[in-house]
């Protein structure tokens, strides 16, 4: 596979959310079961190794050694220098985001202005060496909202 600059890949259009967004939702939770061939096939899929390039930042204040965590494990990744992870960690990496508010225009009144969000990766990043799988996987990831 030909080499995949994640931190150029356009995210997701940023939206103000909608208090029945925040506060009315149920949580549903799913039972596993164990016995599921396709969780194994996800278990075996999430710990593939993937080869990962954490770019510099031009802030100095910056941290060179991120800490990407997956059910109490932290691996550590450094800026600048390519590294094979396992795949639950890139997952890590393309979900961390940061956004950012700054005051909108008020289209009608000035009790009409909202913030306006801008949401980027947090840690941009290149995918070295992965399967085809693999990138589609990380292009479904990156879609999904924050």
């Amino acid at each position: 596979m030909a080499r995949m600059d994640a931190g150029n890949m356009e995210l997701p259009k940023d939206e103000p959310l909608d208090l029945s967004e925040v506060h009315g939702g149920k949580i549903e939770v799913e039972a596993i079961n164990i016995a599921n061939k396709d969780a194994f096939e996800l278990e075996k899929f999430m710990n593939e190794p993937v080869s990962i390039l954490v770019h510099e930042s031009t802030d100095e204040n910056t941290v060179m050694a991120i800490p990407l965590g997956v059910s109490g494990t932290i691996q550590w990744v450094v800026r600048g220098v390519e590294m094979t992870v396992k795949r639950k960690y890139v997952e890590v990496l393309a979900r961390a985001r940061t956004t950012a508010y700054k005051q909108g225009q008020a289209k009608f009144d000035i009790t009409d202005s909202r913030p306006e969000p801008k949401t980027a990766m947090s840690y941009p990043f290149s995918v070295v060496k992965d399967n085809a799988k693999g990138a589609s996987w990380l292009r479904e990831i990156i879609n999904q909202r924050a």
